[in-house]
């Protein structure tokens, strides 16, 4: 082939040829380069931020979650210790206990648990059934409910919950359990086992609607056209930007998708997913980035998903890569424009010099030597001028094939402003410059969000942490904020909210240089620079630092900080808190906007260890006041026993009369009192032991109608003062109203608030009137002995006294049996006498139930029926086992569990009278302490064995409930229909 130089062809084609020709290599190769590097560096970068933003919205749903898991965990952790509350009252502690946490947690739709029946029941045995507590939102106020699920058998989704016995979130489903009012919902339920022993006992669950997850994942789109979705484990659709497609599989939206990449699987198992794959809601290829979402410790988790448009990803470079295009095609021509119109201009001089130019033709720009010629003419001018021409090719050459080789700082100076070629080049290298400045740029951008995302992977993982020690999770965020911040010192202040009327920010950690310093120092809201951010509710950063503020300490000296930053720990426009640091060095704004967003996190993790701790407080509280209630019973058992011994010494020949004065003493007295000794609350039994009214003795002083002879005013003072102080006192009063002298052996126990300050005195008496008298003539009778034994005939004189005196003590005590007996048979809450009930009623004949249950006894309210049918079938069951002479042990067992169950039966319809304002309720309940009195007396008589006839308590029992449920019962019913129930 010919070397261009030797065809022949005419100066100035040859020069716009070869000029243009190679320019335009040096462009193509240049523009396309740079194109080609920028729209795959795009690609990369876009994918990068995608993973990280579909990270980034993982650990924030992850958050949002944790949130309610914490609480329920809490409460199952709480409840797993349920055994040791009273039977009759367990289930009250329960939902007394969820009301303040679903109140504090607007986020949860609803609150319930599930409470297995055979674990809490002992006389339940099936593997199904179970009691449940709800609450939940109705027209903005907070309802409750309480049922029995699952009679029959459980439901598949409760028996796979209840196999696994660990914490669960479940696939969304719509809610089967609306209550009324309420409208069904797209939701899913986090439960915690309960477990007693390791076994599974129930779950707290809570039910969390969709709606709030569909918003933040709605507002994920980090580049146009872009979406995100959220998908549960087993593949259901939770969010979407097509609703249609909302609740349906995974596999049925995207089977291409899932068939390719084993998309449902590799979600299943919590795995990273990315791949380019066209997407069919947009009808474009897109990259679709996947992220596991963990809740908690469940092993379903679920995944978010993000796609975007590759078309936008790289529109960006692509746009470049034309406009560098049309800036060439119109550089070149416009090089070609001047490239010719200078060779028409020298072409005819450059004619007549045909000869000398034809030495070389045959060369090329970087071989051509000068061309020496001595003249001053046109000529002359033009070989210069070639010369020149031939040096600025050089240059231009070398300037290109260091831009080529990526050198951007290479010199280079244009011949001239009319330098086309040269000043395209330097525009051309000022473009690379921008670029590489702006992938510098990108690359500070990112390193900044990594940096961000990092923290926040970092702090999320250390609150998870030690969240039962707010001291210790104080320390562990504080040292590790100064240490990524590269800060010098640290503090974080946290709210002491123990007292409402003495509310300040606490010290709880503070660093400087690795040290741990513990200081006691207390900031109410307004005051200093922190309590002045925490009233603001805004970050204050300081450069101008005062001298005298703060100063930093290490082993060479002292320094003011250059910079102070101080952030609010707050959350939903409550602050918690508040961090400070200083450091040597300024903070740069994302910093400072870093602290700010996990102020949040530490926001919420407060929140929950200050919940937690609470809950901790009430459990402690009440597992104190069951011991002290404990102990006080066992000293009135004591107290009885040593009674009973006394009683036996003193007159054992009294059979009826010791099981008379037994009984009587059996009864207790209970009484409240404010902190000056105002009587403000007590039991029927006292008010009719001092022949008054609840009513009128409230308002009454301790002092009154107490016999305070012997009492010097300083001891009664001292003994008020103890009990203000929280010490519980003892003491035997005198008391006298209306005539009466009653002795009393009385236990004053003060009441503590949560605070543990008493803020009243619960008094706890039994009656010791006949013990006291019997041991005053006991004392006197050992006085009258002492006195005869000093003669003989004065010791038989006090023989025959004592005789006359144990015939007048057993003449009284048969009179006081007689009186007792009167009372009894005068009482419509005691049973009548053999006589006059066999003469008003007939057992039924023998395989027949003593209590038939019919409409009369029925009130039309499934849960109470429910509860009286339980107790017809129990009474029914003790009168067949007196019938069939069941053993006793059988016997004593039923008759505790039927005052059990209708112990707990009252309480919780008298919880409804509280509840919905039942203006009979007094009666009612008083109705119900007779029956439930009658159980336990004829309970514990039963267990001396002195019992030989039932036939009399049964008709007393068969008498009342056919009463109380037929008649007494019916007055409420329209009322708690009423009420919803």
């Amino acid at each position: 082939m010919k070397s261009i130089f030797t065809l022949r062809m005419n100066l100035k084609n040859r020069m716009l040829f070869l000029i243009l020709s190679f320019t335009i290599v040096i462009f193509i190769v240049a523009v396309g380069y740079i194109g080609l590097s920028s729209r795959s560096m795009a690609y990369k970068s876009a994918k990068k931020n995608a993973d990280k933003v579909t990270a980034q919205s993982a650990l924030e749903i992850e958050n949002k979650l944790n949130v309610s898991m914490d609480v329920i965990r809490t409460l199952a952790q709480s409840f797993s210790k349920w055994e040791m509350w009273p039977d009759t009252v367990w289930q009250h502690y329960v939902q007394e206990m969820y009301y303040p946490v679903y109140k504090e947690n607007p986020q949860i739709y609803k609150l319930w648990d599930s409470w297995e029946m055979n674990m809490v029941d002992d006389d339940y045995n099936l593997p199904y059934g179970r009691y449940t507590n709800t609450y939940y939102r109705l027209n903005g106020k907070i309802k409750f409910t309480a049922q029995k699920r699952s009679i029959n058998q459980d439901p598949p989704l409760y028996a796979k919950i209840k196999e696994e016995a660990r914490e669960s979130i479940w696939e969304p489903y719509w809610d089967v359990f609306s209550e009324e009012g309420e409208t069904r919902q797209f939701m899913t339920s986090m439960s915690v086992p309960i477990k007693k022993d390791g076994k599974y006992a129930g779950i707290v669950a809570v039910d969390i609607t969709m709606d709030a997850l569909q918003e933040i994942v709605s507002n994920i789109r980090p580049m146009e056209r872009s979406y995100a979705f959220l998908i549960s484990n087993e593949g259901t659709l939770i969010s979407h930007p097509d609703t249609a497609a909302i609740g349906k599989s995974i596999t049925e939206v995207m089977p291409d998708h899932d068939l390719k990449y084993d998309l449902a699987e590799k979600i299943k198992a919590g795995k990273k997913i990315a791949y380019r794959e066209t997407d069919r809601h947009l009808g474009t290829e897109t990259y679709l980035s996947y992220a596991p979402v963990i809740v908690g410790k469940t092993n379903t988790p679920w995944s978010i998903g993000l796609s975007i448009p590759v078309d936008i990803i790289t529109a960006e470079a692509d746009n470049n890569l034309l406009i560098s295009i049309l800036v060439t095609l119109i550089g070149l021509i416009l090089l070609t424009i001047i490239i010719y119109f200078i060779a028409i201009r020298i072409s005819s001089p450059i004619s007549r010099a045909t000869k000398m130019l034809k030495k070389i033709e045959d060369g090329d720009i970087h071989n051509i030597d000068k061309i020496q010629i001595d003249r001053h003419d046109e000529i002359g001018d033009m070989a210069n001028s070639l010369n020149m021409v031939t040096e600025g090719l050089n240059e231009t050459a070398r300037f290109a094939e260091e831009i080529g080789k990526g050198n951007l700082t290479s010199d280079y100076k244009p011949k001239s402003e009319k330098d086309v070629l040269g000043n395209a080049l330097i525009e051309m290298r000022q473009s690379l410059q921008s670029a590489r400045e702006e992938e510098e740029k990108r690359k500070a951008e990112d390193e900044k969000q990594r940096w961000i995302t990092n923290g926040l992977a970092k702090f999320g993982e250390i609150l998870r942490q030690d969240n039962d020690n707010l001291e210790q999770l104080s320390f562990n965020i504080i040292s590790n904020l100064v240490d990524y911040l590269g800060a010098n010192q640290g503090a974080i202040f946290v709210l002491n909210d123990h007292d409402e009327n003495d509310q300040y920010f606490e010290l709880l950690s503070s660093i400087a240089y690795d040290r741990r310093r513990y200081m006691q120092k207390k900031v109410k809201t307004g005051e200093d620079l922190v309590g002045r951010c925490a009233h603001e509710k805004a970050t204050i950063y300081m450069t101008d630092v005062p001298d005298d503020y703060v100063e930093i300490t290490s082993g060479m000296g002292t320094a003011n900080p250059n910079s102070i930053l101080i952030v609010p720990v707050m959350m939903n426009d409550i602050v918690y808190g508040v961090v400070e640091m200083a450091s040597f060095n300024e903070m740069t704004q994302y910093q400072i906007d870093f602290v700010e967003k996990i102020g949040e996190s530490i926001a919420s993790t407060l929140n929950s260890v200050k919940v937690n701790q609470r809950t901790q407080k009430l459990l402690k509280e009440s597992q104190r006041q069951r011991e002290e209630l404990s102990a006080q019973e066992e000293e009135m058992r004591q107290n009885l026993e040593e009674l009973q011994t006394t009683q036996e010494e003193a007159a054992r020949r009294e059979f009826e009369t010791r099981g008379l004065i037994n009984a009587l003493s059996a009864s207790t007295y209970t009484v409240e009192y404010d902190l000056h000794g105002t009587i403000t609350d007590t039991n029927d039994r006292f008010a009719a032991l001092i022949g008054m009214t609840k009513e009128q003795m409230i308002g009454l002083n301790h002092s009154d109608g107490v016999d305070l002879k012997g009492k010097s005013k300083e001891d009664y003072e001292r003994f008020w003062e103890d009990l203000r102080h929280g010490i519980p006192r003892s003491d035997i009063n005198h008391i006298n109203y209306g005539g009466k002298d009653i002795y009393l052996r009385e236990t004053y126990t003060p009441i503590l608030d949560e605070d543990d300050k008493p803020y009243k005195v619960l008094k706890i008496g039994i009656d010791i009137t006949e013990q006291y008298q019997n041991e005053k003539a006991l004392e006197k009778a050992q006085k009258e002995l002492q006195k005869l034994s000093e003669s003989h005939e004065q010791n038989t004189k006090l023989i025959e006294e004592l005789k006359q005196q144990v015939n007048t003590e057993k003449a009284e005590n048969i009179k006081l049996k007689n009186q007792l007996e009167e009372v009894q048979n005068a009482s419509p809450e005691k049973p009548a006498s053999k006589k006059t009930t066999t003469e008003n009623k007939e057992l039924p004949e023998p395989g027949k139930p003593l209590i038939n249950k019919n409409k009369s006894l029925r009130t039309g309210i499934e849960e109470l029926d429910e509860q009286h049918d339980r107790i017809i079938d129990m009474v029914n069951d003790i009168f067949e086992a007196f019938r069939s002479k069941t053993n006793r042990a059988q016997i004593k067992e039923s008759l505790k569990t039927l005052i059990d169950y209708s112990s707990w039966h009252f309480s919780n319809e008298e919880r409804y009278f509280e509840q919905f304002g039942f203006e009979e309720a007094d009666t009612h309940k008083k109705s119900h302490n007779g029956f439930t009195s009658e159980l336990q007396k004829f309970s514990k008589t039963y267990d001396k064995g002195r019992i030989e006839k039932y036939e009399e308590f049964m008709l007393y029992v068969k008498h009342w409930i056919e009463s109380h449920f037929a008649n007494d019962d019916q007055k409420y019913v329209d009322l708690f229909k009423s009420k919803g129930l």
